[in-house]
């Protein structure tokens, strides 16, 4: 077997990545302009502004950060460069899970071969992949503190998947589920609640299989919710909708950074993929007021579980430790407000227009 090694980052350092879409200034459709923003990029963003899927999309990275807001204030910057690009050439910036009008039959893809390999595999299941995805890295200093994490925070990815869904409509139609991207991602391989590994070399094992047979070319073709990514030497949550709200972007970063702490100081904890897929399920459908499977069989909501997960948290200094004592009373303030896609479903129930929901997901 091919070792896969994990290259170690300095422990729960922080990377951060979210997805947006170019709509027209007008009309507020999509709009194929990302190469007008390869070539208007100033120089502190050329290696932080990457091609997505569509020509209507681009990804902001930031570099390796320390704290929450260091990556929050990288895409804030970010954003007004490009929105700076976008005041010119007439369009605008959107970070929201699904765009909610707009019924595309045949895709704008970028001229990449890794997405038009992709394109050619999944074709038809690819036509309705015009969705939008926040992105957080957490930095681990070895193979076995990363596994440890990866198997506890998958419990707990419900949380932040209601905290930012963003998606309830799609192709002009209300779906009724609050992250119906989260449904469309599901559709193609390697994708939603991924399975528990003993140990790194339960991971590279599999790794290695899907290597070979060439189902894979690299740990990028992996796109589970929550994946360990070798080359970085981090844990990477994918589950979170895209949102334009920077304070909510804060508070998940600093959720996850310290739920990637808080994984270190706590025993494992058995679980089955089923129930994890069941509980993902309530987010998405629900949001916060979702149902929540204990493995004690309590029935709870995820609201509640978010809230109990944050006071164990309290309890062992975990928001101290990582110097972020300032987030706790906020996440907890968060959980007592309407989800984002509930926002957008009373809006659209008050005006029936669709443009206001994608209004809604604006960077301004």
């Amino acid at each position: 077997m091919k070792k896969i090694p994990f290259n170690i980052s300095k422990p729960f350092t922080l990377g951060c990545e979210l997805e947006v879409r170019l709509v027209d200034s007008a009309s507020l459709a999509p709009v194929g302009k990302s190469s007008l923003i390869f070539e208007n990029l100033p120089l502190f963003l050329k290696s932080s502004i990457h091609p997505e899927l569509l020509m209507s999309m681009v990804e902001i990275v930031t570099p390796v950060c320390k704290t929450p807001k260091e990556a929050v204030d990288f895409i804030k910057k970010a954003s007004e460069s490009l929105n700076e690009t976008g005041l010119k050439e007439g369009f605008r910036l959107n970070a929201a899970g699904t765009h909610p009008f707009v019924n595309e039959k045949k895709l704008d893809i970028v001229d990449d071969p890794r997405y038009l390999k992709a394109y050619e595999e999944f074709g038809v299941l690819l036509d309705r992949f015009r969705v939008c995805g926040l992105h957080i890295h957490a930095g681990f200093e070895s193979q076995e503190k990363v596994v440890r994490a990866y198997n506890f925070i998958i419990t707990y990815l419900p949380i932040f998947l209601a905290l930012s869904a963003s998606s309830p409509f799609f192709d002009g139609e209300f779906t009724k589920i609050q992250s119906f991207r989260s449904k469309i991602v599901e559709q193609i391989p390697r994708t939603d609640v991924p399975e528990r590994f003993e140990n790194y070399g339960d991971f590279e094992y599999m790794l290695d299989i899907l290597l070979k047979s060439r189902a894979i070319e690299s740990v990028k073709d992996i796109r589970w919710d929550i994946r360990i990514h070798p080359d970085f030497g981090t844990l990477e949550l994918r589950i979170c909708d895209s949102i334009n709200d920077f304070d909510t972007i804060e508070l998940l970063i600093a959720l996850y950074q310290a739920l990637s702490l808080f994984s270190q100081k706590m025993p494992p904890v058995k679980s089955f993929c089923q129930i994890d897929k069941q509980n993902k399920w309530y987010s998405a459908k629900y949001a916060l007021e979702g149902k929540f499977i204990n493995n004690d069989d309590r029935i709870i909501t995820i609201k509640e579980k978010a809230v109990e997960l944050l006071k164990e948290m309290k309890v062992h200094n975990v928001f101290e430790e990582l110097n972020l004592q300032k987030y706790e009373n906020l996440l907890f303030d968060l959980l007592e407000k309407k989800s984002i896609s509930q926002m957008m479903i009373e809006e659209y129930e008050r005006s029936k227009d669709l443009k206001k929901i994608v209004q809604m997901g604006v960077i301004e």
